[in-house]
């Protein structure tokens, strides 16, 4: 897969919210419609205050994170987009501390 190439402004006008992290996760994830990994039936409805998939026939509740690396953290996806970016975009070394300062983790 490659990746479009963009500046920080336009970064953060796609990705700025973590809804619009979500959404692009959303789409990555299930670009050809859900289906869902238990019972792999390929109908939900997306319950947006949750963040979840609801399978149309097991009921089953799948989180746009469950499975990747983002599940069970307690980071905010626009803190992991933003980490991922600047880690993408650092031609030399991105030490840990500065990261996090990058990100406004302590």
């Amino acid at each position: 897969m490659k990746a479009e190439a963009m500046n920080l402004l336009q970064w953060q006008k796609r990705f700025g919210t973590g809804e619009a992290c979500a959404e692009a996760l959303k789409q990555q994830r299930w670009a050809n419609g859900f289906q869902c990994p238990q019972c792999g039936h390929d109908h939900g409805h997306w319950i947006a205050g949750r963040k979840v998939y609801q399978c149309g026939r097991c009921h089953r509740q799948t989180p746009v994170t469950a499975g990747t690396l983002f599940h069970s953290s307690n980071v905010a996806l626009v803190q992991w987009f933003l980490a991922i970016y600047l880690m993408v975009c650092d031609k030399g070394w991105l030490s840990a501390l500065r990261l996090s300062r990058q990100v406004d983790r302590p």
